[in-house]
């Protein structure tokens, strides 16, 4: 696969505005938000997986792909790109094995070589399988709406209202049951993929929005 590209996600230092603590401290962490507020812890040094480990495993087919590159490995293919007849069905049955014990397509797509063939079968289509190979995150935001969180920083494929209802959501349960976010000094901003717009405002300004051109000014 090719190297990822970076997102830009800038990084904004907050004003202290809470006795023992900020909402630096209340809004953290890596995550992905689905379009109703719903989280998915995303960091990979803390838990299971990050960011991109989790937009393959819900963007593919886990049967299709272990199935069919099983499958892959059982055909001519492989002995084209060097690959021994008793290597190939060696590797099929590995991959069985790993469908069977549970293992996600993400271990398979970030370590190992998958025909587009393959691919674009377990995504659902060749332009979508693409779009995952160039950047699996962007992907996932495209043709999931996902909305990938870093702390306060948030970026969605096209941001609409639904899209900051759903942020708005994520902050309050964030904020533990907390009914009085005045504050002006921490800033949330948010970054659309395309076209490409980026804004910021204070979370308690943020929170009152509707509308994405409140948010672009």
């Amino acid at each position: 696969m090719r190297r990822r590209k970076r997102i830009r996600l800038s990084v904004i230092i907050p004003n202290r505005v809470r006795a023992n603590g900020s909402w630096e401290d209340y809004i953290k962490g890596e995550w992905w938000i689905d379009s109703s507020g719903r989280s998915m812890f995303a960091d990979q040094d803390l838990g299971e997986a990050g960011h991109e480990q989790i937009a393959i495993n819900n963007m593919i087919d886990r049967d299709v792909l272990f199935e069919e590159l099983a499958r892959w490995y059982r055909s001519k293919a492989p002995l084209s790109e060097g690959w021994s007849r008793r290597e190939a069905d060696e590797r099929a049955d590995e991959l069985l094995s790993m469908l069977e014990s549970g293992s996600e397509p993400a271990e398979v797509i970030l370590n190992d070589y998958v025909a587009d063939s393959v691919g674009s079968k377990a995504a659902g289509g060749m332009a979508k399988w693409k779009a995952l190979k160039e950047d699996a995150r962007r992907a996932y935001a495209k043709y999931e709406g996902a909305i990938l969180a870093i702390d306060r920083n948030f970026a969605a494929w096209r941001v609409t209202e639904s899209t900051i209802s759903a942020i708005q959501s994520f902050i309050e349960e964030q904020a533990e049951g907390d009914d009085e976010i005045d504050d002006m000094g921490t800033k949330v901003c948010v970054e659309q993929f395309e076209p490409q717009k980026y804004g910021c405002m204070p979370v308690a300004e943020f929170l009152l929005i509707r509308k994405p051109k409140e948010l672009w000014g």
